[in-house]
């Protein structure tokens, strides 16, 4: 979670542990670059399980909305298919894009584009940034990452890494080797 988050949670200490809990152990971890597409409330229900006198418990259908629209009024959640309903709803977390919309940090995505910065990473590695970039690169760069789920970087930081990558296979192909 990012401060503006963490302040809001701060100053809002009524907000029920669940829709917390809701909020940073499943929400936030499900949303690419501060969006969740087509919210799916039975996954989100088995991410919030909670143990009562030592049995598993998750929260009903009704209680999990509660909790989306406590998160709503709050500001941390808006949900962008003009519904009232959450399944099935693409939500935005505004916190999130609020805080920093190119910084936060999100696994690759199979529709991952580098910005206009990799030519500045490509440049500094020492590539001419004129045709660097092969479809090819990008679909074997993308097909990597996609498959290391645990690995969350920002957009200048994916950049940075696809640039070391081409670079990498171009000093590979012309025999330089370069660390």
């Amino acid at each position: 979670m990012n401060q503006l988050e963490f302040e809001l949670f701060d100053q809002n200490r009524s907000v029920s542990l669940m829709a917390r809990q809701a909020y940073a152990f499943a929400l936030a971890r499900k949303a690419v670059r501060g969006r969740i597409r087509g919210l799916d409330l039975l996954d989100l229900q088995r991410l919030l399980v909670i143990e009562v006198d030592g049995k598993p418990r998750t929260p009903n259908q009704q209680q999990l909305q509660g909790y989306l629209d406590e998160l709503k009024a709050l500001g941390l959640l808006v949900n962008e298919s003009g519904s009232a309903q959450w399944q099935g709803a693409d939500v935005a977390l505004p916190m999130r894009l609020q805080a920093d919309p190119e910084g936060h940090v999100f696994e690759m995505t199979p529709d991952w584009k580098p910005s206009s910065d990799v030519l500045l990473h490509l440049r500094l590695q020492g590539i001419q940034a004129e045709g660097a970039i092969q479809n090819s690169d990008l679909y074997d760069f993308i097909s990597y990452w996609v498959s290391q789920p645990h690995k969350q970087c920002t957009q200048s930081e994916w950049d940075h890494q696809f640039a070391k990558n081409i670079a990498r296979r171009r000093n590979r192909a012309t025999g330089i080797n370069r660390r």
